[in-house]
């Protein structure tokens, strides 16, 4: 086909542009009503950020975990019938954190208590911290002043949690939210410095912070936070792993889901079937390798012309009634619509920056050499200390299979910088700093080690994984457009969600179903 050709498509009722888990729940419930779909995926596989390596179970370089309070993730992971393993964190053994001066603390979830006196009283209410970390067992082990400073965090967290409380009532529009503007107005790091004076809490959020959005607190918007978290239900929801965000993971990957669903609205009759899909519904037409370059709402208002490329040079144009786009904004921006390339300023948002780590080994020796759990926090965030947030990611099969496995989390600052180096480079400095924070000799982690990988999420098309953010200033300029249609065009992506908005599958289920309903 020659550069200058022009393929017209048949006209169908909904275009999806982006193939990522977003856009096949929008294909799926869209399919559900009946509707005839063509799907355009700019890449050659579809999932966006869902990748799960195809040699090894259970490694998940993109988004992985999600919890019994994200009912659409629960509600998908029932219906395709996956199976699921439990992140909770095993109360035999230790937990790590790792102090801002290099100072090692060890707690164990069993003993967590809020002691009788304690400011924290919402928090006492909730009880929830404990799957998370104790605070009272790490300022106990870091300071003599355990009461004033353990007073000290739970009183700033309950500022936080009832902050995020009173802007659930806003979820639709945050930018309502009373004194939004001057919550935009600061970053997360200008809040907790002008509002916390005692530096262990400053840590401790900024530690929960930057493993939560992969990014440095000085780049988020405060009012962001907040909505991030009331979009969760709480602060504390976001940050535990024990009937948090993080309590499972998808025994085969969270591509399985990718693959289900994608097996769902085409042409697979099995899954069709299980799934209770009436097969005289039109199979979704799902077409890789083909990005999307314009969108035009017609004159008319009765639908909208697409226009995409080939990876060969083709071009094809389609007519619909209505398109949903999901993709990150990122991408967003990339695209003309109505003739403007400006629908949504490039610099209102950044994306987080993620560089996750996979190390297996012959044998669990956290737990033999140390009795640890696996679970560690650094709240260092130094160049030999870069990983914000490590957990046992250990795989096993009814047929007792198993691979042992550490997954570490490096983001922001720390991601860019080791982005830079050798794959060898990272295995050494990621090795050397769970030596160092599980007390173990660097040696043992080495000959134990029999494989390790990484992604850098910045060279893909997503820009950096796992969401993208408001920085300081931006969101109640422009966080209204991230959802408005623009005519027959509707936006979808986890960065539109109202329910675990940003780098949860929750999100992003539920965006694509709510973009659905839209058309």
């Amino acid at each position: 086909m020659g550069e200058s050709s022009v393929v017209v498509l048949p006209a169908c009722d909904v275009v999806v542009v982006g193939a990522g888990i977003s856009g096949l729940a929008a294909a799926f419930a869209l399919q559900q009503e009946g509707k005839r779909v063509e799907m355009f995926e700019q890449e050659a596989e579809v999932g966006g950020r869902i990748a799960t390596d195809p040699t090894r179970p259970g490694i998940d370089y993109g988004a992985a975990y999600f919890g019994p309070l994200q009912s659409y993730t629960m509600r998908f992971a029932e219906l395709l019938q996956l199976d699921r393993l439990s992140n909770d964190l095993d109360s035999t053994f230790y937990h790590r954190t790792e102090w801002w001066n290099g100072q090692l603390l060890k707690f164990d979830k069993r003993s967590f208590a809020v002691p009788p006196g304690a400011s924290g009283e919402l928090l006492k209410s909730f009880g929830l911290l404990g799957g998370f970390f104790d605070p009272s067992q790490m300022l106990q082990q870091q300071v003599g002043e355990v009461n004033s400073n353990e007073d000290a965090l739970f009183s700033a967290i309950a500022e936080l949690e009832t902050l995020v409380l009173q802007l659930r009532c806003h979820l639709d529009s945050p930018w309502d939210f009373p004194k939004a503007k001057a919550f935009d107005g600061l970053s997360v790091e200008d809040w907790i410095g002008s509002q916390y004076k005692n530096s262990h809490v400053q840590d401790l959020l900024r530690v929960g912070v930057r493993s939560a959005l992969s990014t440095e607190t000085s780049e988020i918007s405060m009012l962001y936070l907040l909505y991030y978290c009331a979009t969760g239900g709480s602060f504390v929801n976001v940050m535990a792993v024990g009937g948090g965000a993080d309590s499972y993971r998808f025994k085969d990957g969270a591509s399985a889901m990718v693959s289900e669903l994608r097996k769902a609205i085409t042409k697979d009759k099995t899954i069709r079937n299980k799934l209770l899909i009436a097969n005289a519904h039109d199979p979704v037409e799902l077409r890789t390798s083909m990005l999307v370059t314009e969108l035009k709402n017609r004159a008319a208002g009765d639908g909208v012309t697409v226009t995409a490329r080939s990876a060969t040079g083709g071009s094809y144009t389609i007519d619909a009634k209505h398109v949903i786009v999901a993709v990150t904004p990122m991408l967003r921006n990339k695209l003309t619509i109505d003739g403007s390339t400006t629908s949504f300023p490039p610099t209102a948002m950044g994306m987080g920056q993620t560089l996750k780590t996979f190390a297996t080994f012959d044998r669990p020796w956290w737990k033999e050499e140390r009795g640890a759990s696996g679970y560690a926090l650094s709240a260092r965030n130094t160049p030999d200390s870069p990983v914000v947030w490590t957990m046992d990611n250990s795989w096993h099969d009814a047929e007792d299979r198993k691979q042992h496995c550490l997954m570490g989390f490096i983001v922001g600052a720390r991601a860019r910088e080791l982005a830079a180096k050798t794959k060898a480079e990272r295995k050494q400095i990621v090795l050397a700093h769970w030596s160092r924070i599980f007390e173990t000799p660097l040696q043992t982690i080495e000959a134990a080690c029999t494989d390790f990988s990484d992604r850098d999420w910045s060279t893909g098309v997503s820009g950096g994984c796992p969401a993208a953010f408001f920085k300081p200033g931006q969101f109640h300029l422009h966080g209204p457009a991230l959802r408005r249609a623009n005519g027959r065009i509707h936006w979808s992506g986890a960065e539109t969600a109202t329910d675990w908005v940003g780098g949860y599958i929750n999100g992003a289920l539920q965006a694509g179903l709510r973009a659905a309903l839209e058309t």
